[in-house]
């Protein structure tokens, strides 16, 4: 399917959803797991992974890797991944197999952006682009999980940006905000810099994330891991937020469970390990269907040498859609 196929396509079905009253929006699902040093199995946070909502969700992605911790904790090198088994219990089924399997061998898709790009950004094409209508806004909370450094006083830029197409002209659009932040703190970027302030529906298909180096440091690479985030939808939609964290955040460092790791949501480029679920109990639409209630389960195993004593979290994510009629 050609560049203009495709945008057929998605035009066509965000015509659909508006005729027949349908909205479609993104929902991320995530949890942080505290990597046991003694090489014991741990679950996770209890319905971390659940559909609280009252309308069915389809999963299409699983993300994951190491989070970052403070100075405090001990930042983990982040290719211990390497050594993290994973195993999921769908409707009593396990998956991949019963035998817990490194997280590696569930990275089926190619994420890797540029080499001066990569360790600062995400990228996130969604599986069905939402209808952002004229006069609506996103909301974006943004956060990192350490202050830069403060002597002199440092900041970080966390930028995050929208594109997409008018559902009449097809004409692009893009939308962005960008905030230099110098603490831990919440906070949140202009609405007014994401409001559709034309005539027609932009129909939203994917969205880029960005968190710099400190900017009193020389070397520019920037950082996705220390960057967090929250979006919903101000206006038309369901007006929930898309993300639904843990009851109780993994190390007690951050404020703000429900913000996810930003490097989780890296589905098309960026630093996590990505699968994409299969079509699961011959459903050719591909991916986990949970009806209200449904979720999965997930348990975690390392060896007792993961960590050489110092702390690691695996921030894990699982990535999909709500269509509400």
């Amino acid at each position: 399917m050609n560049h203009d196929e495709k945008l057929d396509r998605i035009i066509q079905t965000a015509t659909d959803n508006i005729e027949q009253g349908v909205i479609s929006e993104p929902r991320i699902f995530f949890d942080e797991i505290t990597i046991p040093e003694d090489g014991t199995i741990a679950f996770g946070s209890p319905d971390a992974f659940k559909n609280g909502e009252p309308y069915p969700i389809r999963i299409r992605w699983m993300t994951c890797g190491l989070r970052y911790l403070d100075a405090a904790a001990g930042v983990p090198d982040e290719r211990l991944i390497q050594r993290v088994g994973l195993r999921f219990t769908f409707h009593g089924q396990d998956y991949m197999r019963r035998e817990f399997v490194r997280a590696p061998v569930w990275h089926d898709k190619p994420v890797a952006g540029g080499t001066p790009l990569t360790n600062g950004q995400s990228s996130f094409v969604f599986d069905r682009p939402f209808v952002l209508s004229a006069r609506d806004s996103m909301r974006v909370k943004v956060q990192l999980d350490a202050a830069p450094g403060s002597s002199p006083p440092a900041t970080r830029t966390f930028a995050v940006g929208f594109t997409g197409y008018g559902l009449d002209s097809r004409r692009p659009y893009f939308l962005a905000d960008e905030l230099d932040i110098a603490d831990a703190a919440q906070h949140e970027l202009n609405t007014s810099m994401f409001r559709n302030d034309g005539d027609e529906p932009i129909v939203v298909t994917e969205m880029g994330i960005y968190v710099s180096a400190e900017s009193l440091n020389s070397n520019p690479t920037g950082d996705i891991r220390i960057g967090r985030l929250q979006i919903n939808q101000l206006g038309n939609g369901t007006g929930a937020e898309w993300v639904q964290g843990p009851t109780v955040d993994a190390t007690g460092l951050n404020a703000g469970p429900d913000l996810i790791p930003a490097f989780l949501l890296g589905t098309q480029s960026g630093r996590a390990v990505v699968h994409k679920w299969p079509p699961m109990n011959d459903d050719p639409a591909g991916g986990l269907y949970w009806e209200p209630g449904e979720g999965i389960q997930l348990e975690v195993q390392a060896p007792a040498s993961l960590t050489g004593g110092d702390a690691a979290v695996l921030a894990i994510a699982m990535i999909g859609s709500i269509v509400v009629s």
